[in-house]
């Protein structure tokens, strides 16, 4: 696993990610936390297209879903299958599950790699002036799971 996180990108608010395939079980578990994810913040979350009435896919294969109508931005998709892949959420409310995903992913997955525009983990995850303490507390309340640690 590595992550590598950086300030501001001039090409906009985005978070990259790569690994060489998914396990069955480790993809199971992907599934079952985005599902829950994604069901906890439903008022926020829509198919890939972000269309209004529609719905996230969390599937055999991929998890694909984006912002809701005026909140969607590029769509977030999860393949099992080796991906390098980026999301760019420029901020919108989405980013929380966008987020939370990646961090189940790089705390569960072998060999995810992750980097992020943004500070994911701050000095300190807790902290209210971390830009992803949301996402941190929507992953922590579905699973119970020991603080994520980042390699030095």
């Amino acid at each position: 696993m590595h992550v590598h996180l950086t300030g501001d990108n001039q090409m906009g608010y985005t978070h990259y990610w790569s690994h060489n395939g998914i396990k069955d079980e480790q993809w199971a578990d992907v599934c079952r936390f985005a599902a829950d994810a994604i069901e906890l913040r439903k008022d926020i979350i829509r198919d890939g297209s972000g269309q209004p009435d529609s719905v996230a896919y969390v599937g055999e294969d991929s998890v694909h879903f984006n912002g809701a109508e005026e909140e969607a931005h590029e769509d977030f998709f999860l393949s099992k299958e080796a991906q390098s892949q980026f999301c760019k959420t420029e901020r919108k409310p989405y980013d929380v599950v966008v987020v939370a995903v990646l961090l189940f992913c790089y705390a569960h997955v072998d060999n995810f790699g992750l980097s992020s525009d943004g500070d994911i983990f701050g000095e300190k995850p807790t902290d209210p002036h971390n830009e992803h303490t949301d996402a941190l507390n929507l992953l922590y309340s579905i699973v119970d799971i020991p603080p994520i640690k980042i390699p030095a």
